[in-house]
């Protein structure tokens, strides 16, 4: 009995989309096939049981195309039927015409290395995907096909014929260049244009720099398709940027790549993308003369460092967060320090449920008036160290309310000299893990008023110069505190002119080793002797203050200018007294500074 061969051919065609001379390498693309042909050869007993018959095929593809390659498979024209080579015979071995788990009699088809299924042989003018990647690839990738023939009883005898084409493609992409890191990017613009303070702009060139030209090449070789040259052109105070790519993208770790740019004007940033930026830290930071830093299309999407990213823009007058993703930012401390004409911030963007500092965040924004923090999400931050310290305007901030500090340690100067702030309210504040309040309220000469009733302080050893200054606070009620692990409290109420009563009803002091200038009404600046208000009159403790720790430097000048402190006898000069006089004052015989409440 005669048997039937089948015969198959295979073609690769293989192409590379972009070849460019300023590559920084050019990309390569190679394909071969382990076997150019597959034969099938099947008996006469083969058609009358059925019998199919599958091949492998192995496709190996090596690029360094960025963006990977495609495969895809079509037969050599729109005839996808193994056609017997004796043209006078018009049986054929059909494609099956769709995907399916088996062959019929008389079929043929082929699976992926990933698929399970049979396919239809796709037509020349409708190849089909069987394999894709998305970025370059350092080793060989093996691709495997498989090819399968099924014969029937009915089949003539002869052989069967056709080809199929393999194309192997470098997928297109934009042409992009990577910046240096920051450091390296901010270092060669100083040195191509004396110290960078002379630079007013920053824009591209649509041509190369001429020759003779001073250049400095800032792109990344290792990462970039086209190089990046700068130069700067003195009559124009213009530092230019010529590339040929369509996107340039700064660096993972971009800090200070503009810092101290300090003579700069208009600063475009539309042709950068910062989609793998992560450290920003003061990337824009001293910024003398820039009035609005465009950043819309940043696409700042993995940054976790911001510290000082705006820092000392003193002619900012507006920041917004567009173009910004900051869920993943854990830094945010000196964001807008030393922005000192900013006066709004559009923070409706902003996320910073992982940021855990936001030490000195706004510190000498000092014409910031109003700031809208409902969107702060500040579960995880750890450090608020003068977060709004010297913001001299400052006369309310909205959402406070919503403010979770249950993490936080770290409260030392958080609203240093805001002598605008008329009232404070911070009793939605929990703070079971705050150890340092170190002048959190030193300096607020506008404060009448302020909310501590459910501050936890049992852990914290730093109060000293915690109120000093507050001129206008005429009451404070601290019944609340536990002070057991507190070590200093210098100066916590000094420079208080107007301060008539205080509530320290439930403070404990086992660990006190300073109070000097504790009530002291006297600036250490001015002579003990000037005249000046003094209205304190009463203190109010439950106990005696555990003095058996202070040191003889720690308990200096404790109540410097206090004249009319009365305790259950009545008022009394207390100017010169010592530490033993942190005691409740019941009889003539014995007398205190504090009265029982």
């Amino acid at each position: 009995m005669l048997g039937i061969l089948c015969l198959l051919s295979a073609i690769i065609s293989n192409s590379v989309l972009f070849t460019h001379s300023s590559f920084a390498v050019d990309p390569t693309l190679t394909a071969s096939l382990d076997k150019e042909n597959l034969d099938f050869d099947f008996s006469g007993s083969d058609l009358i049981n059925e019998v199919s018959l599958s091949k492998l095929s192995k496709l190996s593809v090596k690029t360094n195309a960025r963006a990977g390659y495609t495969v895809t498979l079509s037969a050599s024209s729109d005839e996808t039927d193994l056609k017997n080579t004796n043209t006078a015979l018009s049986i054929k071995i059909s494609s099956i015409a769709s995907a399916d788990t088996s062959l019929s009699a008389n079929t043929w088809g082929y699976q992926t290395d990933t698929g399970t299924n049979y396919n239809a042989i796709p037509k020349l003018s409708e190849p089909k995907t069987i394999a894709q990647t998305n970025q370059k690839s350092e080793s060989q990738a093996t691709h495997l096909l498989h090819l399968a023939v099924k014969v029937g009883e009915n089949l003539m005898p002869g052989t069967y014929k056709n080809s199929l084409v393999y194309s192997v493609i470098a997928n297109p992409y934009e042409l992009a260049a990577h910046l240096v890191n920051g450091l390296d990017f901010n270092t060669m613009v100083k040195s191509v244009s004396s110290g960078g303070t002379n630079i007013k702009q920053f824009a591209r060139s649509a041509t190369p720099p001429a020759a003779g030209v001073d250049v400095r090449e800032v792109s990344n070789p290792d990462k970039s398709d086209c190089d990046i040259k700068i130069w700067y052109q003195a009559d124009t105070f213009t530092l230019y940027y010529y590339t040929e790519a369509d996107k340039i993208y700064f660096h993972e770790d971009s800090s200070r790549a503009f810092k101290n740019l300090s003579g700069l004007q208009v600063l475009n940033l539309n042709d950068f993308d910062a989609s793998y930026t992560k450290i920003m830290t003061e990337m824009f930071s001293g910024l003398e003369k820039v009035y609005n830093i465009d950043t819309s299309g940043l696409n700042a999407k993995s940054v976790t460092n911001m510290a000082g990213i705006f820092g000392y823009n003193a002619r900012t007058s507006h920041i917004s967060f567009n173009g910004f993703n900051t869920e993943n930012v854990t830094d945010m401390s000196r964001m807008f320090e030393g922005c000192t004409d900013l006066t709004s911030v559009d923070f409706s963007n902003i996320n910073t449920k992982n940021v855990t500092t936001m030490r000195y965040m706004f510190r000498r924004a000092t014409k910031l008036g109003a700031i809208i923090l409902e969107k702060f999400d500040t579960s995880n931050v750890v450090d608020m160290y003068g977060m709004f310290s010297n913001m001299t305007a400052l006369h309310q901030i909205v959402g406070l309310k919503n403010f979770n500090t249950e993490k936080v340690e770290n409260m030392d100067g958080m609203f240093w000299n805001c002598n605008s702030l008329g009232t404070l309210d911070l009793s939605s504040f929990r703070t079971p893990k705050l150890k340092i309040m170190r002048s959190m309220f030193y300096g607020m000469s506008g404060l009448m008023s302020i909310n501590l009733s459910t501050f936890d302080t049992s852990n914290v050893t730093n109060m000293s110069s915690l109120f000093e200054g507050g001129s206008r606070l005429t009451e404070l009620d601290l019944s609340s505190f536990r002070t057991e692990n507190v070590e200093t409290m210098e100066r916590m109420f000094a420079l208080m002119p107007a301060i008539q009563v205080i509530h320290i009803d439930n403070f404990k002091t086992p660990k006190l080793t300073n109070v000097t200038e504790l009530f002291s009404r006297f600036d250490p600046g001015v002579a003990m002797g000037a005249t000046g208000s003094d209205q304190l009159e009463r203190i109010y403790c439950n106990e005696d203050f555990d003095v058996s720790n202070i040191t003889p430097q720690g308990g200096a000048r404790i109540f410097a200018g206090r004249r009319k402190v009365r305790d259950h006898v009545g008022p009394q000069m207390l100017t010169f007294k010592d530490k033993t006089w942190l005691r409740i004052g019941e009889r003539s015989s014995r007398r205190g500074a504090f009265t029982k409440p």
